[in-house]
């Protein structure tokens, strides 16, 4: 029973490779294809459970592949969009951000530290961050 799980992540695979298309991804960050590949992922997933209830388990099969191929291409869309000018990596990107003093963040912590075996893993809503030489002015930053 291994080749259902083989034929949905080929045509997974098949749907970012699709997306990563240079034609297609200088499109990625458009508004329209993100919300139709949405909403044709969510008629493909009810016509698949239509056709499966009707019976039709070949059309079913069909319509579920398609569903996975585009949920890959939603994927590689998704993953194209801009990052915020605020993000860290877009500061360490232009040079905002220096790595070499120490930062401190102020925010309010979203779960528990996490201990993980190289270090303490904590998620947090980030309000601020500022060095110790520019406590004055706070950097905002997210990411």
């Amino acid at each position: 029973m291994k080749l259902p799980a083989l034929a949905i992540t080929v045509a997974f695979a098949s749907g970012i490779a699709l997306g990563l298309q240079p034609a297609i991804a200088s499109q990625a960050s458009s508004k329209q294809l993100i919300l139709g590949s949405f909403l044709a992922v969510a008629a493909l997933i009810l016509t698949g459970i239509l056709l499966a209830t009707m019976g039709r388990i070949f059309p079913a099969a069909l319509a579920s592949l398609l569903c996975w191929i585009l949920l890959g291409f939603l994927g590689a869309c998704v993953a194209h969009q801009p990052r915020p000018a605020s993000h860290v990596i877009s500061l360490l990107e232009h040079g905002r951000l220096d790595l070499k003093t120490l930062w401190r963040w102020h925010g309010q912590l979203r779960d528990e530290p996490a201990k993980l075996p190289w270090a303490t893993h904590t998620k947090s809503n980030c309000q601020a961050s500022s060095t110790k030489a520019h406590c004055a002015q706070p950097l905002a930053a997210c990411g």
